[in-house]
Protein backbone atom coordinates (compact mmCIF):
# COMPACT_ATOMS: atom_id res chain seq x y z
CA UNK A 1 0.00 0.00 0.00
CA UNK A 2 1.40 3.38 -0.95
CA UNK A 3 1.60 6.19 1.62
CA UNK A 4 -1.19 8.77 1.73
CA UNK A 5 0.01 12.35 1.89
CA UNK A 6 -2.47 14.74 3.50
CA UNK A 7 -2.10 18.30 2.30
CA UNK A 8 -3.93 21.25 3.72
CA UNK A 9 -5.85 23.88 1.83
CA UNK A 10 -5.55 26.89 2.08
CA UNK A 11 -3.05 27.06 4.94
CA UNK A 12 -0.62 24.27 4.18
CA UNK A 13 1.77 23.04 1.57
CA UNK A 14 3.37 19.64 1.14
CA UNK A 15 5.06 20.28 -2.18
CA UNK A 16 8.43 19.31 -0.71
CA UNK A 17 7.11 15.86 0.15
CA UNK A 18 5.50 15.50 -3.27
CA UNK A 19 8.81 16.43 -4.88
CA UNK A 20 10.62 13.86 -2.72
CA UNK A 21 8.19 11.06 -3.65
CA UNK A 22 8.50 12.00 -7.33
CA UNK A 23 12.30 12.13 -7.13
CA UNK A 24 12.66 8.61 -5.69
CA UNK A 25 9.85 7.23 -7.85
CA UNK A 26 7.86 5.96 -4.87
CA UNK A 27 4.09 5.69 -5.40
CA UNK A 28 1.86 7.81 -3.18
CA UNK A 29 -1.68 9.12 -2.92
CA UNK A 30 -2.78 12.66 -2.20
CA UNK A 31 -5.65 13.64 0.06
CA UNK A 32 -6.71 17.29 0.17
CA UNK A 33 -7.98 18.50 3.53
CA UNK A 34 -9.82 21.79 4.09
CA UNK A 35 -7.90 23.03 7.12
CA UNK A 36 -10.40 25.74 7.98
CA UNK A 37 -13.32 23.35 8.49
CA UNK A 38 -12.32 19.68 8.45
CA UNK A 39 -9.20 20.01 10.61
CA UNK A 40 -11.23 21.55 13.45
CA UNK A 41 -12.91 18.16 13.93
CA UNK A 42 -11.87 16.12 16.99
CA UNK A 43 -10.84 13.26 14.67
CA UNK A 44 -7.73 15.27 13.72
CA UNK A 45 -6.79 16.16 17.31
Amino acid sequence: MEPILLYGFPLGSSMGLVAAFERVGQPYRLCRVDMLTEMKNDAYA
